[in-house]
């Protein structure tokens, strides 16, 4: 993914499941060191090899055994059958650098919604219980700067359909925090 002129424009990923090669260390089962092997523990059963742990692997259920990774057998992708190379198209939900976007404070007497609190608003939300009022307006926009260099593009795009890039991030605070919003100059 990159940006051109204010516009983010969507490539084509790799698989996100395998290694570079297309590859996958292949799954295997080896006795469980905790039971040896029986199922079985103290009064009931192992936790570490029945259906409480390890990897499940539909219609395999093998109490005594535990899964583990063997990294000298290496098998192709299930994912992308081992094509890991601009396997699918990116999305607008994928990471983009936006840091180069100016940050700007704008200082409010309010309280922080429902959704500041709780959910986060925008690219960056922080509930610090009123400590950013003595903090100056870099030491505010620090953090949000760092998070700029990889954010999600749908939430510094207009929508799905318009991969424009907001002019500006504002961080506006509250009584509790603060909120870094997207915001364009020009509505139309």
């Amino acid at each position: 993914m990159r940006v051109e002129g204010h516009k983010v424009i969507l490539e084509r990923k790799d698989c996100h499941v395998c290694d570079e090669n297309g590859t996958n260390p292949s799954v295997k089962f080896k006795t469980c060191p905790k039971c040896k092997g029986t199922g079985k523990r103290g009064n009931g059963r192992c936790r570490e090899c029945n259906d409480r742990g390890g990897y499940y692997i539909p219609g395999t259920f093998r109490p005594g055994q535990v899964v583990w990774y063997d990294h000298e057998d290496r098998v192709p992708c299930r994912r992308c059958g081992g094509n890991n190379k601009d396997y699918e198209p990116e999305n607008y939900t994928d990471n983009v650098d936006v840091s180069f976007l100016p940050v700007e404070v704008v200082r409010r007497e309010r309280g922080q919604s429902w959704v500041e609190q709780h959910l986060g608003l925008g690219v960056y939300t922080i509930v610090d219980y009123g400590r950013h009022k003595n903090m100056t307006d870099e030491e505010i926009a620090a953090p949000v700067i760092k998070e700029l260099k990889n954010v999600q593009a749908c939430k510094v795009v207009r929508s799905k359909e318009d991969l424009t890039i907001c002019d500006k991030i504002v961080i506006v605070t509250a009584d509790s925090g603060y909120s870094a919003v997207p915001f364009w100059e020009n509505n139309d």
